[in-house]
């Protein structure tokens, strides 16, 4: 089987698509897929490289960071993947295209299948689905959505990342079948610190996009409304960069709360399992959600997450067990959940044993497997 798989984003760019899909095709490659993978040039990284048995290509685009794109540089790496794509189908055409979101990998596939006929399964990843809204909204709308459904709707397979993700697109489209794949983690690289945590001073850490939609206007507000009743020392570390980096210490600052809350900004992913081994609580604030990757790297570091109680992080986390849900955009109950987790070490270790335990069953080859079994249903019902 030969596959084609078009994503704008593969670490060090983007988040955690670019993760999954490095990931996933890792492990197709190593069941004997042929795969080709379409990113985005970055600085000096290579154009073309093998990674994991299989082809990393690297088409010319205006990305100039590694934070989420904006439209400029959307389009420019759609036309360059485009460009690309057609010169790989001449001749030795791939099986079948793997596009993650919507838009832009479903455009292209969706481009691609109306030239060459080769058919094509989107992975629904976040916000080309939610569009950054909380999770009660109607999803993408306008000129987004208008592109949006019949690209999906012309998709041989659409998967999505979670099952709240699947309800949010079925606002969107209410009449298209779609299966959920949740995400895997890397159990190996994120894992429990050999040391056990000691001191006064207890570690709360969010890592992600730095964006409307992830709640850190509500962190920031729980610690200051729980910081006269700490009875330790509590340092908070913001890992991650995007369009509130300017905001967020002014914030903090008004708050009067710089002693307690630090704004690292981005640092680099070799780094990011060290992160978790030094935190004793992860906290996802988020209104939205696709399916959190940093919340599967959490509990497999074995610490506690207190996240909010969305489509995606509440189908990882459960709440008394691996972590605490709270209501989302509620300050004072994110504040009581990690007020009680900084008051309880016993039960941060036990939530911490317990979410390792659960994210060992969640590997990335079982997900590589269930997106080898549609790819192979795709090709059956076409043949």
């Amino acid at each position: 089987m030969r596959i084609l798989v078009i994503n704008h984003e593969f670490p060090p760019v983007g988040g955690g698509a670019g993760n999954a899909s490095k990931h996933i095709a890792a492990e197709l490659a190593r069941k004997g897929v042929d795969i080709t993978f379409l990113t985005t040039t970055f600085k000096d990284l290579p154009r073309e490289e093998l990674i994991d048995d299989y082809k990393l290509v690297r088409v010319p685009a205006l990305r100039s960071t590694t934070l989420e794109a904006n439209p400029t540089e959307i389009i420019s790496f759609s036309a360059s993947a485009f460009v690309s794509s057609l010169q790989r189908i001449t001749g030795n055409p791939p099986d079948l295209v793997h596009a993650y979101f919507g838009i832009p990998g479903g455009a292209i596939a969706w481009a691609l299948k109306a030239l060459a006929d080769l058919p094509y399964v989107i992975s629904f990843r976040g916000r080309d689905v939610h569009g950054g809204k909380a999770l009660d909204s109607e999803g993408i709308d306008g000129l987004f959505k208008a592109i949006s459904r019949p690209i999906w709707g012309a998709a041989d397979a659409l998967v999505a990342n979670s099952e709240g993700l699947k309800s949010i697109a079925h606002r969107v489209e209410p009449s298209l079948e779609i299966e959920v794949i949740p995400n895997g983690i890397d159990t190996h690289r994120f894992r429990p610190s050999k040391e056990n945590r000691k001191g006064d001073v207890i570690r709360i850490l969010f890592v992600g996009r730095l964006e409307p939609y992830k709640g850190l206007d509500d962190l920031i507000e729980a610690i200051a409304l729980i910081k006269p009743r700490l009875t330790c020392g509590l340092a908070v570390d913001i890992v991650g960069d995007g369009s509130l980096r300017d905001d967020l210490p002014e914030q903090i600052r008004r708050s009067d709360v710089s002693q307690e809350v630090h704004f690292r900004g981005g640092v680099s992913p070799d780094c990011i399992p060290f992160e978790f081994q030094k935190a004793d609580v992860f906290v996802s604030p988020s209104i939205v959600e696709g399916m959190p990757n940093v919340v599967l790297e959490a509990m497999a570091s074995g610490i506690p997450v207190v996240a909010t109680r969305i489509p995606g992080s509440q189908e990882l986390v459960i709440d008394g067990q691996t972590g605490l849900l709270v209501p989302h955009s509620s300050p004072a109950e994110l504040g009581r959940a990690l007020l009680r987790l900084i008051e309880d070490r016993r039960g941060r270790e036990q939530m911490g044993r317990n979410g390792r335990s659960s994210a060992e069953s969640k590997s990335w080859r079982n997900v590589a497997d269930a997106y080898l079994k549609t790819f192979e249903r795709v090709l059956e019902g076409r043949s």
